[in-house]
């Protein structure tokens, strides 16, 4: 009976032993944390976000604003490289067809003719090495230009509003008529 005994306990020993070692005393836990944010483009024109906006009123043959071009200064203040591209769209009012445009020959009531007079040159200044992105007649803008330059950590100066009229034997056609440019900078990323 001692032996059942002394082996009982034996069993109980070692039934506790193997608890114990399920149940360890020991335990060392660590972690790690991985923080994930998205890089941003940020297009700034002039320091802003808002449409900037130049008018002219009451234009003649002659009339030029070269000595004196509007500059748009385009800053990338986000995180992430991008390329700049610019979209245009040229819209030409007639307004009203007085006398003058229709003895000058001015037959469209509905079609403004001052695109075709307005020449315009756009440019990006850099005080190494200018690039001439378009020069010629308004009316003859494409509608979007690949200005494929890198927009990051410094700005673009670019010079949109040079233009001028050159005087011709059909400037009247153009009088009354209006015509407004809109450019749209976009930023993209490019895998590298």
């Amino acid at each position: 009976m001692k032996k059942v005994l002394l082996l009982g306990v034996a069993i109980a020993l070692v039934t506790a032993m193997v608890g114990l070692g399920v149940h360890a005393q020991f335990q060392d836990t660590e972690g790690a944390l991985t923080k994930i944010k998205a890089g941003k483009l940020d297009l700034k024109v002039n320091g802003g976000d808002s449409v900037v906006v130049h008018e002219y009123n009451c234009v003649k043959p002659g009339d030029c604003t070269c000595c004196h071009p509007v500059k748009y200064t385009l800053t990338n203040i986000g995180c992430v490289n991008g390329y700049l591209d610019l979209k245009i769209k040229v819209d030409e009012y007639e307004n009203d067809l007085v006398e003058p445009e229709s003895e000058a020959g001015d037959i469209t009531p509905s079609v403004g003719e001052l695109g075709e007079h307005l020449g315009i040159m756009l440019w990006i200044d850099d005080s190494s090495n200018d690039k001439i992105l378009y020069k010629g007649l308004l009316k003859d803008m494409p509608a979007c230009i690949d200005i494929d330059e890198m927009l990051a950590g410094h700005d673009y100066d670019l010079i949109v509003d040079c233009w001028w009229w050159a005087p011709s034997a059909t400037d009247s056609q153009a009088m009354t008529d209006s015509v407004e440019l809109s450019l749209t900078f976009s930023l993209q990323q490019f895998k590298d």
